[in-house]
């Protein structure tokens, strides 16, 4: 069906996006040069004028299914769905998230105790919830749920986008405040909120009941002729339609207090804000009850790239496009942070993160220390607990050379060999000048 489609699409998008492909950034948060601007806004640079070339930086988080175990491929050398590998770590909720971030370039300017910013980036970022009952269906069709109505719908939300952002940071006597605010051109998007679509086999007669009320929504994603003529594809990196049309603004906030001349408190409220999508929307709903005679959904399921479909399936399903425009917000992320300095050249210190999209949240805990080998040479370690994975390290390096930085970081080392079979997966690596 055209759902099971979609979603399956939506994995692909993640999968592919993840290998070129931040979402806790747990270890950067703490660190207190140039690493951590991009998370603090009240961040107050030690040079007068601070230039952070392009970069890279990604993160995938999974619970449930790992994407990396679950998309094989098979002999003809398409991407297919492992059943068994489906199935055999199904929790009651799943979910696949992921972002992928290429700052382009960020100028930081010091003068008189304020900060003045200004950068410009190109972010995407997704997400899949789904629950047992779908992966399920999705395995073994509706054969396995006579006589019980399941509910199957998912929620996701895939979308890349450009940004340029000014900021504005003051440094008083004990702490300091910032704000950014960034404007956004959306490149292409593709999203449900939690709908229902709930699925009902009676045992006399093998009739099926479907219960749907879903839209699902996108921008430059989907081209719909029918239920067996639709075309989905992302385009990920591009600069086709750049800040034409697809427009939204989001801003951010951070405080940073010096507790006592050791400890220091910081708070990060991140992406508060939505996108408008406006250019080649599409709008698929499906919405009331239908029943067929004698269906298992299973056998209407064809490869990965075709799936085959009855007249009669058709009008179960009931798909009527609009192209409305619509809108999407961010995942707010807050950080909370406490660091003591122990001695000349060690920290140490703790980070709460929260993160919110799709009526799902997810919370992470760190522990972190750096230390200053030289005084060029810093390492950095952290211990990060995350609802996806409850043991991830974490290393960060800065090289400090003549006014050249270079800095490397990830949440779990671990996953950075094989970051789509591990429950957290990021990295980051950047290049700062300052004068």
């Amino acid at each position: 069906m055209i759902m099971r489609r979609l979603i399956f699409l939506i994995s692909i998008g993640l999968f592919i996006s993840s290998r070129a492909f931040a979402q806790y950034d747990l270890i950067n948060y703490f660190e207190s040069d140039v690493q951590s601007a991009h998370l603090k806004p009240a961040y107050i640079p030690d040079s007068t004028l601070t230039i952070v070339l392009p970069g890279i930086g990604y993160s995938i988080a999974q619970k449930g299914p790992k994407l990396g175990n679950i998309i094989v491929s098979n002999n003809e050398g398409n991407n297919i769905v492992d059943i068994d590998a489906l199935t055999a770590n199904l929790e009651s909720n799943n979910s696949i998230r992921g972002t992928y971030d290429r700052p382009m370039g960020n100028l930081y300017f010091k003068k008189w105790g304020m900060v003045a910013s200004a950068g410009y980036g190109w972010r995407s970022d997704g997400q899949l919830n789904y629950n047992q009952a779908l992966g399920e269906l999705y395995a073994y069709g509706n054969g396995n749920f006579i006589g019980q109505e399941i509910e199957v719908a998912p929620s996701f939300s895939l979308q890349s986008y450009h940004e340029f952002s000014l900021g504005l940071a003051k440094s008083f006597n004990r702490f300091s405040f910032g704000v950014k605010g960034r404007f956004l051109s959306g490149v292409e998007n593709i999203s449900a909120d939690q709908g229902n679509v709930k699925v009902f086999t009676s045992d006399d007669i093998y009739q099926l009941r479907l219960n749907t009320d879903l839209v699902v929504n996108s921008s430059r994603v989907i081209d719909y002729t029918s239920i067996d003529d639709i075309d989905i594809s992302t385009r990920g990196f591009s600069y086709s339609n750049f800040f034409a049309a697809n427009y939204g603004f989001v801003f951010d906030a951070g405080l940073n207090i010096k507790m006592t001349e050791r400890l220091n408190l910081s708070l990060s409220v991140l992406d508060v804000g939505s996108i408008n999508w406006d250019f080649r929307t599409s709008n698929l709903t499906s919405s009331g009850e239908s029943t067929y005679e004698g269906v298992d959904l299973i056998s209407y399921i064809g490869d990965t790239t075709s799936i085959a479909l009855e007249d009669s399936l058709k009008k179960i399903l009931d798909i009527v496009e609009t192209n409305d425009s619509y809108s999407t917000s961010l995942p707010l992320k807050i950080y909370l942070g406490a660091d003591f300095q122990m001695n000349a050249s060690t920290r140490v210190g703790a980070t709460f993160f929260y993160e919110s999209l799709l009526e799902e949240s997810s919370i992470a805990f760190a522990i972190n220390g750096t230390k200053q080998f030289s005084g060029s040479f810093r390492l950095g370690a952290q211990y990060a607990y995350t609802k996806e994975s409850p043991l991830n390290l974490g290393l960060s390096t800065a090289l400090n050379w003549r006014g050249i930085c270079i800095m490397a970081s990830s949440d779990n080392v671990i996953g950075l060999f094989t970051p789509t079979k591990y429950g957290l997966s990021n990295m980051r690596l950047a290049l700062a000048f300052k004068i």
